[in-house]
């Protein structure tokens, strides 16, 4: 790991470490922590002052915090209390969005107007 990954690290644990006393140092404004995470992460990343920089770790690290969130994410939904129609409300509504989208590129790819970028992950623009 090269000296710049490793101070890369060591700054978004020292945000990971400050944030959480900042939030709590707010007192009755009650700013929750992820504000001051996003927030420094905005100011020492490459947009403000370029003190660190994306490389593998960091981005891993990003995957491995998406992961954990929507995992989490997933551990709050109570599944007893979207049952019945809100479930099949649901159901529904990710059929009619995914419906069109699906049928356009595969009926545009039979028929030679869409060409499949493996690059890109799907369907392209006409050849």
């Amino acid at each position: 790991m090269t000296p710049s990954a490793i101070s890369t690290l060591v700054l978004i644990g020292i945000v990971a470490v400050a944030s959480p006393v900042l939030a709590e140092l707010t007192g009755r404004l009650a700013v929750p922590g992820v504000v001051f995470e996003i927030g420094l992460g905005i100011v020492i990343g490459p947009a403000v002052l370029g003190v660190t920089h994306p490389g593998s770790a960091v981005v891993a690290l990003e995957d491995m915090g998406l992961s954990y969130l929507m995992f989490l994410a997933g551990l709050e939904l109570d599944l007893a209390r979207i049952r019945g129609r809100s479930l099949r409300l649901a159901v529904t509504g990710r059929r009619h969005v995914r419906g069109p989208f699906r049928s356009a590129g595969h009926g545009g790819r039979r028929r030679g107007r869409v060409r499949a970028d493996p690059g890109r992950g799907g369907a392209a623009g006409p050849p």
